[in-house]
């Protein structure tokens, strides 16, 4: 019993040091950049609206392209998508599958983020949309929103597109 109090002990320890790891690199710079806001941004799975076999593991999929396409835009750094899951694990926001809003901004501010990024797609025969929202963390204030539709084979055109439409958008 006391071996397993002590590993358990081991392993928050090093959860909580790589938050404030990831806390310290992020907080140590500053936001804004020459004038213009800088988004420390958590990319959160987005949520099957109608799951089925086909699209079993794709808002896990559009989540890691968003996260490779937007890591390369100005204006923004994305925290690791590890972290987050070792913080969705540890707080055990996903019992359900989903993460609701709140426990979303609650495991971003954890992760020293100030926005994340969260959404939803819905393919529908040879269709598929995808929307997304850019949400402070300090607030819950959607700072900014893209939405895309189109054939379920363009999908990776069609993340990309996403991606750009939100980096470059001002609401």
């Amino acid at each position: 019993m006391k071996k397993i109090i002590f590993k358990s002990l081991i392993f928050l320890s090093l959860i909580i040091y790589h938050v404030f790891f990831v806390v310290t690199l992020v907080f140590g710079q500053d936001s804004v950049k020459d004038g213009k806001t800088e988004y420390i941004t958590v990319i959160f799975p987005l949520e099957d609206l109608r799951p089925t076999e086909e699209t079993k593991g794709m808002g896990i999929e559009i989540a890691d392209t968003l996260t490779s396409v937007l890591s390369k835009k100005s204006g923004y750094k994305v925290v690791e998508r590890q972290m987050l899951s070792k913080i969705i694990e540890e707080l055990n926001l996903n019992a359900s599958g989903v993460i609701d809003p709140d426990s979303a901004v609650k495991a971003g501010k954890l992760l020293g983020a100030n926005a994340l990024i969260m959404g939803s797609f819905l393919k529908f025969m040879d269709q598929v949309k995808i929307n997304i929202r850019l949400v402070e963390t300090e607030t819950g204030a959607i700072l900014k929103t893209a939405s895309i539709k189109g054939r379920f084979n363009d999908i990776l055109d069609l993340e990309e597109k996403l991606v750009n439409t939100i980096a470059s958008s001002d609401k």
